[in-house]
């Protein structure tokens, strides 16, 4: 097993908690943000998604993306991904908490004007298409879909 340094996962967690705390000057009433964490056996993947475009990538053990919302595909993907993660946040619970979810299984975060709310699902009922944020899980996989364009190396 690799160890990863420390300031590698500092940078996750730094990273990770800006996204989970993200703020605009005018909430509105819409979803603002989504921060999507996929756990693996090999670490966390986590996905962000902000309503200003702001789309990034990365890893508990390093690497990543950062800022491909600059890109317009990207930024475009990205604000279809938060109009349906608005549809989808009726009756979605407050997070407990801001932990990642187990291996196997995937956590969405959505950042709403009343706070943050919740879900986890295991990813193979959502792969399975079983799960009511299954709709939300393969939106996210387009995001990626499309940073994998502006960075071929994450595909």
């Amino acid at each position: 097993m690799e160890r990863v340094p420390h300031d590698q996962v500092d940078l996750f967690r730094e990273q990770r908690s800006r996204a989970l705390h993200y703020r605009d000057a005018d909430p509105g009433e819409q979803v603002r943000g989504l921060v999507t964490d996929i756990a693996y056996d090999e670490g966390i993947v986590t996905i962000v998604c902000q309503d200003d475009g702001a789309t990034s990538m990365y890893t508990n053990h390093g690497g990543g993306i950062i800022g491909a919302g600059e890109h317009q595909h990207v930024a475009e993907v990205t604000r279809a991904v938060l109009a349906l993660a608005q549809i989808l946040s009726d009756g979605m619970p407050s997070a407990m908490d801001e932990s990642v979810p187990e291996v196997g299984n995937v956590r969405f975060f959505l950042l709403s004007p009343t706070g943050l709310l919740s879900a986890t699902a295991d990813e193979v009922e959502l792969d399975r298409r079983s799960h009511p944020m299954s709709p939300l899980f393969f939106a996210i996989q387009d995001v990626v879909a499309e940073l994998g364009r502006v960075d071929p190396q994450l595909g």
